[in-house]
């Protein structure tokens, strides 16, 4: 016994509470789930396509990857993008490869078309044995209550482009829950997960309204942190942002950098980020060359408050080049070029001490 309190004198963070909050961006999640050669995610048939059991034997190694891959990132909280629209089938996964480990938090609940948002979601895997969960989803007026509060953010935002109102609506609905450590349950952590608009574009207008796009959802996102700042020392705002710090040439042209719109830098009053990288490295790599467009942002309050977390250089080049990254591009359903990977993103994950 005397022993015992020794080192936990010597070693007082051995009885601190401690929990991995991750980042993973999931190569169209959902084609793992489906037969694509019936039915294929953008309807178009492969010129010569594998047998059924070709396909659904590297849909079940592609799966076995996956869950490899989300065991190594032993993350208690991880938001997952391009997930399956579908929250049954994820928590189909989490049940039978993931040791049913995990509470899923899925933005389903808020999609009311559910035309426009069939493969590329976004959710949270949130470790049922350690948190205690506030969700906040669509609920009627009769339904919310203090553990269970309403969807905060709007459906769209109504900007001028081009002299002319338009109203930008969201690629993907954002998450947000809150969360408490069952061994301290008065504490409770904000958590924001977002994908915006990709830039991916077929035409240089499209290209701009991309980028518009990502801006005004970025906005929205910072309207909440804002909204929020107020009630919780603790905020963690996580997601594929699809746009990295600094402006492309369309930026240039917009005069806007979306990113910057909610993380405003080194000297943000609310967000800071806690991750550098190392030069040559990103978690995308466009056209040869690395960027990083994947980001778990933090308030200040997570520098010295009841939870804390500290600087970091991310540690994933390897993974990532090495086992994750795609050699060609695939198709989303995988039919073509095939390879055994899970993302061509580099995961992100911070540790935090409570």
């Amino acid at each position: 016994m005397v022993r015992i309190l020794l080192i936990m004198l010597l070693v007082p963070h051995a009885v601190a509470d401690t929990f991995r909050v991750g980042l993973a961006n999931i190569y169209f999640m959902s084609a793992l789930f489906d037969n694509n050669l019936n039915a294929p995610i953008f309807n178009e048939r492969v010129k010569n396509p594998p047998t059924e059991e070709i396909e659904a034997e590297f849909d079940r190694l592609s799966r076995q990857m996956l869950t490899r891959y989300l065991k190594f990132l032993q993350s208690d909280i991880l938001v997952l993008c391009e997930v399956d629209s579908r929250p049954e089938m994820l928590e189909k996964y989490v049940s039978e490869d993931l040791d049913n480990r995990y509470t899923v938090i899925h933005n389903s609940p808020v999609v009311k078309d559910k035309k426009f948002y069939n493969t590329q979601q976004i959710a949270a895997l949130v470790d049922k044995s350690k948190f205690l969960i506030r969700r906040y989803e669509a609920h009627l007026d009769s339904e919310v209550t203090p553990m269970n509060g309403r969807y905060p953010f709007p459906d769209y935002k109504t900007v001028m482009v081009d002299g002319k109102e338009k109203n930008i609506w969201w690629s993907r609905f954002p998450i947000e829950f809150d969360v408490a450590l069952k061994s301290d349950p008065t504490h409770w952590y904000k958590v924001i997960g977002t994908y915006p608009k990709s830039k991916f574009a077929r035409s240089p207008e499209a290209a701009r309204m991309a980028r518009i796009s990502n801006r005004v959802q970025q906005e929205m996102i910072r309207e909440r942190v804002e909204a929020v700042a107020s009630e919780f020392e603790d905020i963690i705002v996580l997601g594929d942002m699809n746009d990295s710090l600094g402006m492309d040439e369309v930026e240039k042209e917009l005069n806007q950098d979306a990113l910057s719109v909610l993380y405003q830098g080194k000297h943000d009053p609310i967000l800071w980020n806690p991750v550098a990288y190392l030069p040559g490295q990103g978690t995308y790599i466009y056209q040869g060359v690395p960027e990083t467009i994947d980001f778990i942002f933090v308030s200040h309050g997570l520098k010295s408050g009841k939870g804390t977390t500290r600087p970091k250089v991310w540690e994933y080049d390897s993974v990532f080049r090495f086992f994750l990254r795609e050699t060609k591009r695939s198709n989303p359903d995988r039919l073509e070029n095939r390879e055994l990977f899970v993302s061509d993103h580099g995961p992100v994950t911070i540790d935090i001490r409570h």
